[in-house]
């Protein structure tokens, strides 16, 4: 991410080094000085959001480690191994683009998806359609 940061503002920098080199005349030495300010001023603003996001990945980062260790800790099956699951390797970060859900989370969003699928179920009588399955409701909630 910073190396992405880091060739705008070099662009940037080298585009003024080269206005200041070439001088000129008071109108353009304005011009020049109001668009050095501006751009000053959003090459602060890029560090500043560079290092907001370094900081937010290494957080994440610290929390996707701990989170994978704190999770094996308890889990032991009676030969005193941890178990492993057949789809994911112990130790992984979950797939980008999946959202860890804490159990509460998840109950809530299930219960939330049955209501939704009664609801539609009670709407489908009324109307004489038939109904879907919960797995088609799933797809169209």
């Amino acid at each position: 991410m910073q190396q992405e940061m880091q060739k705008p503002i070099q662009e940037i920098e080298s585009l003024m080094a080269q206005l200041e080199a070439k001088g000129g005349n008071d109108a353009s030495r304005a011009q020049f000085d109001a668009d050095r300010r501006k751009y000053a001023e959003e090459i602060g603003w890029l560090r500043a959001e560079n290092e907001k996001l370094q900081t937010k990945q290494t957080k994440l980062r610290q929390s996707e480690l701990s989170f994978n260790g704190d999770a094996s800790k308890g889990l032991h099956n009676r030969s005193g191994t941890t178990p492993t699951s057949p789809n994911r390797t112990q130790g992984t970060a979950p797939a980008i683009g999946s959202k860890v859900l804490t159990q509460r989370q998840l109950r809530d969003t299930i219960e939330e998806i049955y209501v939704s699928k009664s609801k539609y179920d009670i709407k489908c009588a009324e109307t004489h359609l038939p109904r879907e399955t919960m797995e088609q409701h799933m797809y169209t909630h």
